[in-house]
């Protein structure tokens, strides 16, 4: 299959997704056709004489990237023309225009799209899914709320692996990827942190004083948090993860931190892609909040890798910290547990789905011709 593959506007963080599935479909046996968005946005920033700092966010959220975005997205044709791809396959669709798909919707070029959000953007994903032939989500209930496919997070065994990492300058007791949603602010503040080494990677503007990140804080409407400032700012490493140096970062640290987002999340059962990918590394521990998927992936262990609240979080970091055999123990446990959960078995029910899509598509214009 001819499939021409729409990269998330994010260079970081979900790009991981893009790399797993555009790999797994290479190796299928499929012929890619790679279309990024993010170097489409770049060289409209460039012209337009916008901010380059910001491109990843949602279309709905920003004038300035939905103006961007509009103008990328409608690109897309040009290449449809030039390479007639048989499916389009779009990643995420945060900082994808919907102008695009109504144009392919016209060309009769199927198009599916894998949803990596859901379900905080739920709402943006149903208005854009309505012009899509085949839907994919991250998330069970958004799946079965819409009767769409269900692609749980993956991991590739070729990065996340600890045997596959160099060694580098991340050695540390506790990290944390990710962004300073205030509820994980408020976890690690209840942390006694006393001794141990702990880092934050990602985008935490309230524990900087870089006058970029302040900026980033006020345009989105953040306040400061001078105590969190004192506390954690000295553990924040004033950067955001590239992706193979997040590998790294789990594979280097006794534990790793996961916290999901609890906005618009209040019935989500499903994992994010950081659960599957620290457990598939096997370096550091996971030690994330509760979602039900843990014990379909762990089994009856589940609930050792998982904390409450932050009295309880607080209390299993130093307990394995100082248990280190059983640390261990917990880490090679949950790398054996997500070996089967990979890219190549996600790209195949995905597949499964598309070649049902074509197939139809056939059927009706063979049955036209018929009758």
């Amino acid at each position: 299959m001819k499939i021409l593959f729409v990269w998330p506007s994010a260079e970081n963080s979900i790009y991981d997704v893009g790399l797993g599935y555009r790999a797994a479909l290479e190796k299928a046996g499929h012929t890619i056709y790679d279309w990024k968005l993010f170097n489409r946005l770049k060289l409209l920033a460039k012209a337009f004489d916008y901010d380059l700092s910001n491109l990843d966010v949602p279309v709905w959220e920003s004038p300035q990237v939905a103006k961007l975005s509009w103008h990328a997205s409608r690109m897309i044709v040009e290449d449809i023309v030039d390479f007639s791809p048989e499916f389009v396959l779009v990643i995420s669709g945060m900082g994808f225009h919907p102008i695009a798909l109504e144009y392919m919707q016209r060309m009769s070029i199927p198009v599916a799209v894998i949803f990596t959000e859901s379900p905080y953007n739920e709402e943006h994903e149903q208005h854009f899914a309505t012009r899509c032939n085949v839907v994919a989500t991250n998330e069970k209930v958004t799946a079965e709320r819409n009767n769409w496919l269900y692609l749980p997070p993956a991991l590739s065994l070729e990065r996340h692996n600890s045997d596959e990492v160099m060694p580098g300058e991340f050695e540390m007791d506790v990290c944390m990827v990710g962004t300073a949603w205030k509820e994980r602010i408020d976890l690690l503040m209840s942390i006694d942190w006393t001794g141990i080494d702990l880092r934050l990677f990602g985008v935490w503007p309230q524990l900087s004083s870089s006058p970029n990140l302040i900026a980033m804080r006020v345009a989105a409407g953040v306040n400061d948090d001078p105590e969190a400032l004192e506390v954690l700012g000295p553990h924040y490493y004033e950067h955001i993860a590239a992706n193979w140096e997040t590998a790294a970062i789990y594979a280097r640290s006794k534990i790793c931190i996961n916290d999901h987002r609890a906005l618009n999340a209040l019935d989500a059962v499903s994992v994010n892609p950081r659960c599957i990918e620290v457990l598939g590394v096997g370096g550091g521990l996971l030690l994330t909040d509760w979602r039900d998927e843990l014990t379909t992936i762990l089994g009856y262990r589940a609930r050792e890798f998982s904390y409450r609240n932050g009295e309880e979080l607080n209390a299993k970091i130093h307990y394995f910290l100082t248990h280190e055999d059983e640390r261990q123990g917990l880490v090679k446990y949950g790398k054996a547990c997500v070996q089967e959960h990979t890219f190549d078995a996600r790209a195949a029910l995905l597949l499964r789905a598309m070649d049902a899509h074509l197939l139809e598509k056939t059927t009706k214009k063979i049955l036209a011709t018929i009758v």
